[in-house]
């Protein structure tokens, strides 16, 4: 199963329909660099910003030997805690993202097993 097609048909239907403002970017960060290609194939170049460079796992990876390798999980999560609305996996790194943001909650669904939830403050491990 193709699972970015899932999340940009959630974007579409849950956050760009209901838009005024038709002036939107998309920010995206992944694991993997096709998931950002696949966002730039469905949204469009100048709709989608996203930060160059390798993804590091800071928290599990053995070799940080410059420090240029967390520039990117850094920035990645200083965009996160801007954004509007936004949809996260179940990951760590994106709940923490969210918990930045003045409302943490507000406009955030989680995507878990193949399915989406609205986050609320009653979710375990939120």
């Amino acid at each position: 199963m193709n699972t970015t097609y899932i999340w940009w048909q959630f974007i579409r239907e849950n956050y760009l329909n209901d838009l005024v403002d038709k002036e939107w970017k998309l920010y995206v960060t992944a694991d993997h660099k096709q998931a950002e290609n696949d966002a730039i194939e469905a949204f469009g170049k100048d709709r989608v910003i996203r930060i160059p460079g390798l993804s590091t796992h800071v928290d599990v990876e053995h070799n940080l030997n410059e420090c240029s390798r967390v520039h990117k999980p850094i920035l990645d999560f200083h965009f996160m805690q801007n954004c509007d609305k936004l949809a996260v996996s179940w990951s760590g790194f994106g709940k923490l993202g969210s918990w930045n943001r003045d409302d943490p909650i507000k406009d955030l669904n989680l995507f878990l097993w193949g399915e989406w939830h609205k986050a609320d403050y009653n979710m375990p491990i939120l």
